[in-house]
């Protein structure tokens, strides 16, 4: 590919606005944790993962990331393993970060003090996290991954994704009360239980929630069966020797499959009835040990099957599962494909995906780019992850004569912006590109 395709391509992506469907940011600036420097921030996600893959011992690693001891002495000990991830898409991300939010070039023994104190400033200026996500990054919108879609957010940066997993499978009885409290519903047996989820979800769209999300395939597969009511029931009935007695809120519980399968079409027939938006994690489950196939989306086939209005946006490309969900996006008018993670998961894998999908399926069912962080400089690294590998890939298109340069720019400012847009009914959203 020549390299001016690349150059051109870029350069026209360069400014474009962003659509974010996925953060695990704060909701608000003021609840940025403040008792770090740069090593506990940036190992508080991904980068972590890949450092104890490369053999740091989890004692070293909480070691690195401990604020009390002098952040040289601490490089010593990470810089050995950070030297053999340095080439991963988590540690290209957060050079990018340095790079990008810091004017620091990447994160060596060379940068580190001097990254951290600017790192330290900016924990102290105002209007960092508008800085980043709006100068920066030209963010319009991020959406924020929360249990707690009814709570205050900064409206100007972010709007909340409501996560089900405690509606699917409640693990503590305080998971229940939470429901029961916020929804307004005492609670008093299965009826009462399905109608303080159904009152929560009316809530939480009230409050401007953009999309429900779903991560059980961090801890079972993804085919939810159909199940018997009377068998729910009864199970939920069990609890009341104990739900209401208050000393026992943090009382762990245990559902089984069969009633977390039918809370998850109980919520799926919500959904359907008002033509809302469900994000759903598939591939890899961020960690260092999980099982894998879990998340295989064509597990989901079923619901993608019996709820046709439900728009379906698969996280992380699948990956490693990027070519069945490319197939899933092609039959299934219904589902679409979502880039986030995706980027620094594998950048040569996501560069790859988009090529092979623009053979596969129409091009407005792919969204660009999702942050995916915990902390906010991460954002801003990745995004120029995401476009680096969207303008390799549209510019390998150009070079194949699959494109010209004002279709590629066309595509991939939609790609950023209009595709994920159309799924996610925000109406301060204005304009695209």
């Amino acid at each position: 590919m020549a390299r001016n395709h690349f150059d051109a391509v870029y350069a026209r992506l360069s400014d474009c606005i962003v659509f974010d469907t996925h953060e695990h940011l704060p909701a608000k600036e003021s609840l940025r944790p403040k008792d770090r420097d740069i090593l506990t921030e940036y190992l508080d996600h991904y980068m972590n993962r890949d450092l104890v893959s490369s053999g740091m011992v989890r004692e070293t690693l909480e070691y690195v990331k401990n604020p009390k001891y002098p952040i040289a002495q601490r490089w010593k000990a990470a810089e050995p393993f950070w030297n053999l991830c340095r080439h991963t898409g988590y540690a290209r991300s957060l050079d990018a970060a340095a790079r990008i939010v810091h004017q620091e070039e990447g994160i060596t023994g060379y940068t580190i003090e001097s990254l951290n104190q600017k790192f330290l400033a900016s924990l102290e200026t105002p209007g960092h996290f508008r800085h980043v996500l709006k100068d920066i990054s030209r963010i319009e919108v991020s959406i924020i991954d929360t249990e707690h879609a009814w709570k205050d957010f900064d409206r100007e940066l972010f709007a909340p994704a409501f996560r089900i997993d405690k509606l699917i499978n409640p693990s503590s009885l305080g998971d229940i009360r939470e429901t029961e409290h916020t929804s307004g519903t005492r609670v008093t047996g299965f009826a009462s239980w399905l109608e303080a989820v159904k009152l929560l979800l009316d809530l939480v769209f009230t409050k401007g929630t953009a999309a429900l999300k779903c991560a059980s395939a961090y801890t079972r597969d993804l085919y939810f069966a159909p199940a018997v009511t009377s068998d729910a029931e009864g199970e939920f009935n069990s609890l009341f020797s104990t739900l209401h007695i208050p000393d026992w809120e943090a009382v762990p519980v245990s559902f089984s499959r069969s009633f977390q399968d039918f809370m998850m079409h109980y919520i799926m027939e919500y959904v359907n009835e008002r033509e809302l938006t469900v994000q759903i994690h598939t591939g890899l489950q961020e960690g260092n040990g999980n099982h894998l196939s879990n998340s295989d989306p064509t597990r989901l086939t079923n619901l993608f099957l019996q709820y046709p209005q439900v728009r379906f946006v698969i996280f992380h490309m699948a990956f490693p599962y990027q070519d069945i969900l490319g197939c899933l996006a092609k039959m299934f008018p219904n589902v679409f494909i979502d880039m986030s993670w995706a980027h620094m998961i594998s950048p040569r894998a996501a560069v790859k995906a988009v090529t092979d999908w623009f053979d596969l399926v129409p091009w407005n069912k792919i969204s660009a780019f999702v942050g995916d962080y915990s902390f906010i400089d991460g954002t801003a690294g990745h995004l120029h992850l995401a476009k680096t590998n969207i303008s390799t890939a549209l510019a390998q298109l150009v070079e194949e004569d699959q494109l010209d340069l004002e279709e590629a720019e066309r595509i991939g400012k939609a790609m950023f912006f209009d595709s994920p847009r159309q799924l996610y009914p925000l109406a301060e959203v204005m304009d695209g590109c």
